[in-house]
């Protein structure tokens, strides 16, 4: 728990919740959260305050520099848990902080959340996305979520836990999620999308007017500042980036490569980026790292991407292969 009498605590975080932040810190407690459970969301919220520049908040980052918010947060992960729920608590609220605490230890289905009960589809289009969502609802955990102040919205950010398992080689791992209800007419009306990286997923919840940031809590926890920037920088551009071509390479051991081209709007020097994101799930740290390239034509990026792909795996005689990566059968969103 917080110490009453540490100055760093009274002095840099500004949340004197009183009861809440006491009953927050408790929660944590009796969740069992640990300082990686939360270390990642400290880091993109510091991140996110120095690039905002809040003069109204007296904080660890509010006079700080982006560059300076990756160390400050990690002194703020390395106090633990009391000193993270207080500094979230600050920035983002407690409802957001209970929401967060509990998403990072009690990692919730869409079939636990029942969004949908006792409504209709609008249309059979709802109808047949809702169905397909229901076949996989046990495999698609919840890694955030917000709802509108009435209810009527909700925004998710999930992760498909069969992905990995999937007919469809480098296949898509994330997906976001947006439920709009009709409690008068008892319908309610849905759009998903499926995509490689969560700021992506992110950013299309925003522009679909989710009213606070989703951070996936529990996650593992980026391992420099390059990777907060950059997956600050998609999650906050609605419109700026197109998906052009993507592949996630989970062979189940606990190393992840997922490798996407992004086609920048705003920058007409190198505007086809490909991000590099490399997860160990499995290590001590919990980490993963983001970095990017930037090529100035689209040849020139998908030779770098076709150059970052596994090589195609060995299969029984008798067994038809899946499709292969570089065939026009792959995950494409390029015209």
């Amino acid at each position: 728990m917080l110490d009453p009498g540490d100055p760093i605590s009274n002095q840099q975080l500004p949340f004197d919740g009183g009861d809440d932040q006491r009953r927050l810190v408790a929660l944590a407690t009796s969740l069992g959260v640990a300082p990686s459970d939360l270390a990642g969301v400290v880091h993109h919220t510091a991140y996110e305050e120095a690039l905002t520049g809040d003069a109204t908040a007296v904080s660890p980052t509010s006079s700080r520099k982006p560059e300076d918010a990756f160390d400050v947060a990690l002194s703020i992960n390395a106090a633990g848990p009391g000193r993270q729920v207080a500094y979230l608590a600050s920035r983002v609220g407690a409802v957001d902080t209970e929401r967060l605490l509990r998403a990072a230890v009690v990692r919730a289905t869409l079939d636990d959340l029942h969004l949908l009960e006792d409504l209709e589809p609008v249309s059979d289009s709802v109808a047949a996305v809702a169905d397909g969502l229901d076949l996989r609802a046990a495999d698609l955990s919840v890694l955030a979520h917000q709802h509108s102040l009435d209810h009527r919205d909700s925004y998710l950010l999930l992760y498909d836990n069969a992905a990995m398992l999937s007919d469809i080689p480098g296949a898509r791992e994330y997906v976001g999620l947006h439920i709009t209800r009709d409690p008068t007419a008892g319908t309610f009306d849905l759009a998903d999308q499926e995509v490689p990286l969560w700021p992506l997923a992110r950013v299309w919840l925003l522009a679909l007017g989710c009213p606070a940031p989703l951070y996936p809590a529990g996650s593992p926890i980026p391992a420099d500042a390059g990777t907060v920037r950059i997956e600050h920088t998609i999650a906050t551009s609605p419109d700026r980036y197109s998906l052009v071509e993507d592949y996630t390479h989970n062979p189940g051991t606990g190393a992840i490569k997922t490798s996407v081209i992004l086609l920048d709007h705003q920058d007409t020097a190198s505007p086809y980026r490909l991000l590099v994101e490399d997860t160990f799930t499995t290590s001590p740290t919990f980490t993963y790292r983001v970095v990017e390239h930037g090529f100035a034509t689209a040849q020139e990026a998908s030779e770098a991407f076709e150059a970052l792909l596994p090589p195609p795996p060995d299969f029984a005689v008798g067994r038809l292969p899946p499709t292969p990566p570089s065939s026009p059968g792959r995950r494409r969103t390029r015209d």
